[in-house]
């Protein structure tokens, strides 16, 4: 048996200090098996907004260079560059260090079970290369093998 706890907020809830609105979509998960770093130490967080409504805090790195957006961002930046998402789309830009830290690549929650969920950008997230699968057809009939 498996449980699947999803927050009881919505991401676009969120009302960052600046009282600035979410940008884009978070997601709680990593995808893919992706080499991820996990979070150890709560001092290394601040609270940085709140959840209209629900009263969660929402909590970011206070090390702008903590080694978790280091290697959010090195995996950002190294492959994201050449990954073309719509056609005719050759590459991408890549925002600097400074930028992609001031964009709010990432932020903490604690759940009601107390643990630190990582919520990261779907601005930085690379695309799942599992889907969408693309079957390709013969425009001639062809034969087909059949076990006997």
């Amino acid at each position: 048996m498996t449980f699947v706890y999803r927050p009881d907020f919505l991401v676009k809830d969120i009302v960052w200090n600046d009282n600035s609105k979410v940008e884009f979509d978070y997601y709680s998960f990593t995808a893919c098996g992706c080499k991820h770093l996990a979070l150890n130490d709560i001092k290394d967080l601040i609270k940085i907004d709140r959840v209209l409504g629900k009263g969660y805090l929402m909590y970011g790195l206070k090390e702008r260079n903590h080694q978790i957006l280091r290697s959010f961002y090195i995996s950002y930046s190294k492959h994201f560059k050449d990954i073309a998402i719509f056609p005719n789309e050759s590459e991408r830009d890549i925002k600097s260090f400074d930028d992609f830290v001031n964009s709010k690549p990432m932020f903490f929650w604690r759940d009601n079970f107390g643990r630190l969920i990582q919520f990261s950008s779907h601005e930085f997230i690379l695309p799942l290369f599992c889907e969408p699968i693309i079957y390709l057809y013969s425009e001639k009939e062809t034969k087909h093998w059949q076990e006997s």
